[in-house]
């Protein structure tokens, strides 16, 4: 997956990932410094209270970053 995440890096998108601090599918902090790692012009955050479906449970706080990213 690291070849994947160097090639987002260098097209020059920008990227926002937000993860789960509770998300046991896709586990908190391995993945966010993995990705951080990778993807080092890119920004992250993690909500701590979040499960795997963040994205369904979060979602105006998820607006919110999103819409500050933009």
């Amino acid at each position: 997956m690291a070849a994947e995440h160097r090639k987002i890096a260098g097209s020059n998108v920008a990227v926002r990932a937000i993860f789960a601090g509770k998300d046991a599918t896709i586990t908190h902090p391995w993945a966010k410094k993995r990705f951080d790692r990778w993807n080092r012009n890119s920004a992250s955050g993690t909500f701590e209270d979040a499960g795997h479906g963040v994205a369904y449970t979060h979602v105006n706080p998820i607006m919110v970053e999103v819409d500050d990213f933009l």
